[in-house]
């Protein structure tokens, strides 16, 4: 028997089908990370009303330059970064920031960095590479409050990071500046002066056989059990700048980094007067390493999203 619908019409119902069968599976799609921001890093000490905090390890943190898990000793914060509008780009997420932790490798593994050659970053102002370095410091995220204490941070995409010093940079473009607004301060434009690190996503986790203990203070010894955690995305890190705060407001290329000679060839501008960012006390943290509170200081610097390029050569 002939359909009804006809040969066009057996078409037109079948295409339907598959779009609205299309249409229904799209809200469980797998949902795209949002992109890293840019964040301003403020140093920190720790609040007069917190205990002191101790040292403890091994954690191990595997990234892609050590290229295998390593084992951390892990120690005080020294720095909170901040989510940042960068240039009028808005924040992708504002809740959840990375708190800076001291952080050296272990005595037994010290020498497993010495044979490192080569890892490559590159954003908008150029390629960063850091050569025969050490790692300085991890970053873990961490929920925030200036009211009180506060719970972990939810579901976000921001991974670990350990942070490296670079050295033998080429200079940055002339006349580099950035405009920055976050949590503790509107529209402030900062000169960036040198590349001072390269923080890249690590896996982070701890061996059974020698698990994290306190390694410092009155409960030296007891167990410190520290949550796994995987890399999201591999490929993106954070490259940090010294940053001063401009003494004037210098044109800058399109989409890049460093002054516009073909606004102003003397790479000049206008004079701006910025005051200092805040000093913030009792500010507190949440992550996986537990809860801190801290105070915030306004000396600052910027770090930026960059694309890992390389690995090691």
């Amino acid at each position: 028997m002939r359909s009804r619908f006809g040969s066009r019409g057996v078409k037109f119902v079948v295409f339907g089908c598959l779009a609205g069968f299309l249409t229904m599976l799209a809200p469980h799609a797998i949902a795209q990370p949002l992109p890293l921001d840019a964040f301003v890093k403020y140093r920190v000490k720790r609040n007069a009303s917190a205990p002191k905090f101790f040292r403890f390890g091994p954690v191990d943190f595997d990234n892609r330059l050590t290229g295998s898990p390593l084992p951390y000793v892990v120690r005080a914060p020294r720095g909170l970064f901040v989510p940042a509008d960068l240039d009028g780009g808005g924040i992708a997420d504002a809740a959840t920031h990375l708190l800076e932790y001291r952080a050296n490798l272990n005595k037994c593994c010290a020498h497993a960095q010495a044979g490192l050659a080569f890892f490559k970053a590159s954003n908008a102002c150029g390629d960063v590479g850091s050569f025969n370095t050490k790692p300085e410091s991890v970053l873990i995220p961490v929920s925030k409050s200036l009211t009180g204490p506060v719970s972990p941070p939810g579901s976000h995409d921001l991974d670990h990071f350990v942070c490296f010093k670079t050295r033998r940079q080429k200079p940055l473009p002339k006349g580099t500046q950035v405009t920055v607004s976050d949590q503790f301060a509107i529209d402030k434009r900062y000169d960036l002066l040198k590349v001072t690190g390269l923080c890249l996503p690590a896996d982070k986790s701890e061996t059974p056989s020698d698990p994290s203990t306190i390694l410092s203070g009155p409960q030296r010894g007891a167990l410190f059990p520290v949550a796994p955690a995987t890399i999201g995305n591999p490929d993106r890190g954070l490259i940090c700048y010294k940053a001063r705060r401009a003494g004037r407001e210098i044109p800058q290329v399109p989409a890049g980094c460093g002054c516009d000679t073909a606004v102003s060839p003397k790479c000049d501008g206008p004079k701006i007067s910025q005051t200092k960012p805040p000093a913030v006390s009792g500010v507190h943290t949440t992550g996986q390493l537990g809860a801190a509170i801290i105070d915030v200081r306004p000396r600052v610097t910027v770090c930026l999203p960059a694309v890992l390029t390389g690995g090691i050569l």
